[in-house]
């Protein structure tokens, strides 16, 4: 028996609605109702996010894009760093005002979202890493001394001008937990994204390279750790009436920078985003009669999205790492 947290999942819930109920289980799949039951077309139909080109960087190691080929091998050791939820608001009207003017998920209901997200997600996602020599590193497993659970809780995401622009618009006058819930151990680790609801736009705003995020992600947090690279993983979903929708999924690794200088050039950075994937969708996983009664879920479907992204990373890293071009 659980609570029945629909009712908590809408800023608009009727106030009153606490009564404790079973969760119902439903065998739909709507995921594969939008997206087909064809795991290799599902892999195809995830797009790369590069936000300073795909291209391979400078063999100096200098500029935002990694000389991904001077790794060798895709990085071992991948820590998720973050796993969460963002709620896009329903307005097409203004690319980062929507969530103020229509009703949004609840600061409760993305976390709950997010944690029943993460269970189909985390084990299709180290398998996927697996296949290419990486080890996915959940947050039980990365933190395992005092030091880096320490770096881990007093890290802070830091963005240049322009990204950290678009994050405060993205979260002006609101708490950043309003708009956004993270599986239940993670820190909220929010990058600032593009917010473009009508063309389902919510990639990581970074056009050209960020050299503060990227440095540091890839290097600051990652030497922290004890990792060979960082990963961050969110999707964004959208209140509708009588559903909740998801709108698509996100997934980003940084590192070190794979040239070690030690002269520190100009233009060197020494953290990277070493790939960015990304699925776009529309998938009512969640579905309500008018009474806000759940008549259908489907969380377990998300197990393959999640595997696809991991997959399409991989297959990246790995190429790339030994100098093969796509």
């Amino acid at each position: 028996m659980r609570e029945s947290w629909i009712h908590r999942m809408r800023s608009l819930a009727i106030v009153g609605l606490l009564a404790t109920t079973a969760f119902p289980a439903f065998a739909d799949s709507y995921f594969a109702e939008e997206l087909g039951a064809d795991d290799a077309k599902l892999l195809d139909k995830v797009k790369f996010d590069f936000m300073s080109g795909s291209g391979d960087g400078s063999d100096s190691g200098r500029g935002p894009k990694p000389c991904l080929k001077a790794l060798g091998a895709p990085p071992k050791r991948v820590a998720l760093i973050t796993f969460y939820v963002k709620d896009s608001g329903n307005s097409d009207k203004h690319p980062y005002a929507g969530w103020s003017i229509h009703k949004n998920v609840t600061a409760n209901g993305v976390d709950l979202v997010a944690n029943e997200l993460y269970t189909p997600a985390i084990g299709p996602m180290k398998e996927a890493f697996r296949a290419h020599g990486m080890e996915l590193l959940a947050i039980d497993e990365f933190l395992d001394t005092p030091e880096k659970k320490r770096a881990y809780e007093d890290f802070k995401l830091e963005f240049n001008a322009g990204a950290k622009f678009v994050n405060f618009l993205t979260h002006v006058d609101k708490d950043s937990t309003q708009l956004e819930g993270v599986a239940e151990g993670y820190r909220l680790l929010s990058v600032a994204t593009n917010n473009d609801t009508k063309g389902k736009e919510f990639g990581l705003a970074a056009k050209g390279g960020d050299g503060k995020l990227y440095q540091g992600l890839g290097h600051d947090l990652a030497s922290a750790l004890g990792v060979d690279a960082v990963a961050l993983m969110y999707s964004v979903v959208q209140d509708e009436n009588k559903k909740i929708d998801m709108l698509g999924s996100y997934l980003y690794v940084f590192g070190p920078n794979p040239v070690k200088r030690t002269d520190n050039p100009s233009l060197y950075w020494t953290g990277h985003l070493y790939s960015g994937v990304q699925l776009k969708f529309r998938v009512s996983f969640l579905r309500m009669d008018k009474k806000d009664n759940i008549t259908g879920e489907d969380f377990a479907g998300f197990g393959r999205v999640a595997k696809a992204l991991a997959e399409k990373t991989g297959d990246f890293l790995e190429a790339r790492a030994k100098g093969v071009k796509e």
